[in-house]
């Protein structure tokens, strides 16, 4: 827990030094995935209709593709790039699509743990209600994943959706006390925040992003031969809805480690 503790520490350390392309990139990611999704929702109940339920997807065609830009910057900022606002905006447009299927199915996903935990959880039988306990159980490994699942996606050569939730799974399963220190870490410090009067803290979806993608890093450090796509084949595969290969493994290349390190390097010196 101290590890991924030190690893949340660098990451809002590293806000700092990026402090107002990180802030923009924080504010579009804030507007895009929370505030219009939730002004969407808000209005359906007063006008409960097709139209609006046209208006309430439109204002949240943006919510997944934004998480996915900040993972994208994230992955960007770990190989040693140096990140600027328009790199959300390319991130944006290049998950566009694999964002989308990645955050319906997540939420579907989401949802059915959910109601199957109301459903046994309201039985009268003490037998039914040991499977509602395996639900809950269920409902926590898949809260578990969330920090993994859009960072495999920028990261992995292989993007597919089965692919990308199968690794997130794996990296769990196989990593399961960092995974859950991380949401501990995660909670207490968002509950922290709030106490003190910092919500924006709370929200700083980029400084997440980071913090996620870092300890992924030091996950995969563990699995040999893991390679990643390259920016120049996202770039060569436009909106990355093409063909993304068929590798299975999870990815890091030789020069990705390099970058990532030097990128470190320079953070510590500072």
């Amino acid at each position: 827990m101290l590890r991924v503790l030190g690893t949340l520490w660098s990451s809002l350390g590293a806000y700092y030094y990026e402090i107002f392309p990180w802030t923009v990139m924080n504010l579009l990611w804030f507007v895009g995935a929370l505030l219009l999704p939730t002004l969407g929702i808000s209005i359906f109940p007063h006008a409960p209709y097709l139209p609006t339920v046209l208006v309430i997807l439109i204002l949240m065609a943006a919510a997944p593709p934004s998480v996915a830009a900040l993972y994208y910057v994230a992955r960007r900022l770990e190989d040693g790039e140096n990140v600027r606002v328009r790199d959300f905006f390319r991130g944006f447009r290049l998950f566009f699509w694999r964002s989308w299927q990645l955050g319906a199915v997540d939420l579907v996903i989401g949802g059915l743990l959910a109601v199957n935990i109301w459903f046994y959880g309201t039985r009268g039988s003490s037998f039914l209600k040991l499977f509602d306990i395996l639900w809950l159980y269920a409902l926590v490994f898949w809260f578990l994943m969330q920090p993994f699942l859009f960072g495999l996606l920028v990261f992995q050569q292989d993007r597919r959706l089965r692919n990308t939730v199968r690794n997130a799974f794996l990296v769990v399963l196989d990593n399961i006390w960092t995974s859950l220190s991380m949401l501990i870490v995660g909670l207490v410090f968002m509950v922290i925040s709030v106490a003190l009067g910092l919500p924006i803290l709370a929200f700083s979806g980029i400084a997440g992003a980071v913090w996620s993608t870092r300890v992924l890093d030091e996950i995969l450090a563990k699995y040999p031969n893991t390679r990643r796509r390259s920016q120049e084949e996202d770039e060569a595969q436009g909106d990355a809805t093409g063909d993304l290969g068929r590798a299975n493994a999870l990815p890091i290349s030789a020069e990705a480690q390099r970058r990532s390190i030097l990128a470190r390097q320079r953070s510590h010196r500072r």
